[in-house]
């Protein structure tokens, strides 16, 4: 695995479905790159796989559009929702409070 501080621009986490030597033919290239099957990773669902990959600070590369974009639905549904809440209760988020900060007028 390629240090931390050489990564080029982004280190990838190949799921259970993708070829297991894509990630090996990757490295060889200079990337940064794991695959589900070096780690023992493949019996993990595809919440789990997703999590593995966040908790490691990674992106994802799956084959599995059809299983990955309702995931990926939800979870951006749920942060736009708990935003929302946010917004609602008067609780400053990040933009708002930077304009604050700074003076500027905004409606966030």
């Amino acid at each position: 695995m390629v240090n931390r501080a050489e990564r080029l621009f982004i280190a990838l986490y190949m799921d259970a479905d993708v070829h297991s030597k894509l990630a090996a033919q990757v490295r060889a290239r200079g990337f940064d790159a794991i695959s589900a099957y070096e780690l023992n990773n493949t019996t993990l669902d595809d919440a789990e796989q997703l999590s593995y990959a966040a908790s490691q600070k990674r992106a994802i590369l799956t084959c599995n559009a059809r299983h990955f974009a309702p995931l990926l639905k939800s979870l951006l549904s749920r942060y736009f929702l708990i935003s929302s809440v946010a917004r609602n209760q008067k609780i400053p988020t990040f933009p708002a409070a930077l304009a604050a900060q700074s003076g500027a007028k905004c409606n966030f």
